[in-house]
């Protein structure tokens, strides 16, 4: 894997069509510079698949809202987010915090897909983002390029 990013075991075919326009969506956001609120994200995710993450309460939500733009955030290894359970929300509000572009997501060979970003700058925001979007999708991720050095699973989970 030459770009950065996140590969995966891809076994279904229709879950992958979904993620990828999906991905589509975000970067359509990315670029134009104008995301869309977190909320409206919950369509555009089958309901098996949102079943793969925590939801806040109403309260909790409206607490993460206001301490929001006072809070450093903590971009975890890549090892440390493989399996992770993350935030619905936060997922899509990580991808419109960081430094990189939203480039595509392809099927690189047949059973192996890629979620492929552009860091414009390091540190960029990580790729635990799209690695819960993959992992909640049912693929099992093979590998990241977070630093410009492909990585097996094998190798982060040392």
């Amino acid at each position: 894997m030459e770009s950065f990013g996140v590969r995966f075991a891809v076994n279904n075919l229709d879950r992958f069509e979904i993620l990828c326009s999906l991905y589509v969506e975000l970067r359509r956001d990315k670029n134009s510079g104008h995301f869309r609120d977190p909320v409206e994200w919950v369509q555009h995710v089958p309901d098996e698949v949102k079943a793969r993450f925590s939801w806040p309460t109403p309260d909790e939500r409206a607490h993460w809202l206001d301490i929001r733009n006072s809070t450093v955030i903590a971009i975890p290894e890549p090892f440390e987010q493989l399996g992770a359970n993350w935030d619905f929300y936060r997922v899509f509000e990580a991808i419109e915090e960081s430094e990189y572009d939203v480039l595509d997501c392809v099927l690189v060979e047949p059973g192996f897909g890629e979620l492929r970003i552009n860091p414009h700058a390091y540190p960029y925001g990580g790729v635990g983002p799209l690695i819960a979007l993959a992992e909640a999708f049912g693929f099992a991720v093979l590998g990241v390029n977070e630093n410009g050095k492909y990585q097996l699973r094998q190798e982060l989970l040392r």
